[in-house]
């Protein structure tokens, strides 16, 4: 419980209201979404106990951050339209099941295509690094 707590208050520190989603200082705009994804992929840990299984789980989450007073940080606006990166114009890949936490460098989240030359990943941390393609092949092999 003090784990939650103290997890749910360093969210707070960082986030501020604004529209579409929280807005989260001292990020770029083109990072803001993906940095916003992965401090709600971590507040679904520390809310569920376990990670999201899948899109549909955490859209629901997602959804219900919307309403959700106590909701550190929150998603307003259309979630579909949230879920897209600004760069290049097509979903975040997502990379399911894994434990969001502090120091542990597995991503969550990523741009299928980026701006050509980076991509953005998002980590279970809350961190947002880009990438070079060859960083980004060695990071996440699995990926197209």
């Amino acid at each position: 419980m003090i784990r939650r707590v103290v997890c749910l208050l360093a969210l707070a520190v960082v986030c501020l209201p604004g529209c579409g989603a929280s807005k989260v200082e001292g990020v770029s705009a083109e990072q803001e979404n993906l940095k916003v994804i992965a401090l709600l992929y971590g507040q679904f840990v520390s809310v569920k106990g376990k990670p999201p299984a899948n899109l549909d789980e955490f859209k629901k989450f997602l959804e219900a951050t919307k309403s959700n007073p106590s909701a550190v940080v929150k998603v307003e606006g259309d979630i579909e339209q949230f879920l897209i990166s600004p760069r290049d114009n097509k979903p975040y890949m997502f990379i399911w099941n894994v434990q969001a936490a502090v120091g542990k460098p597995d991503p969550i989240a990523y741009e299928q295509e980026g701006d050509g030359s980076s991509r953005l990943v998002a980590f279970g941390s809350g961190s947002v690094v880009e990438l070079d393609p060859e960083q980004f092949k060695q990071l996440v092999p699995s990926a197209k």
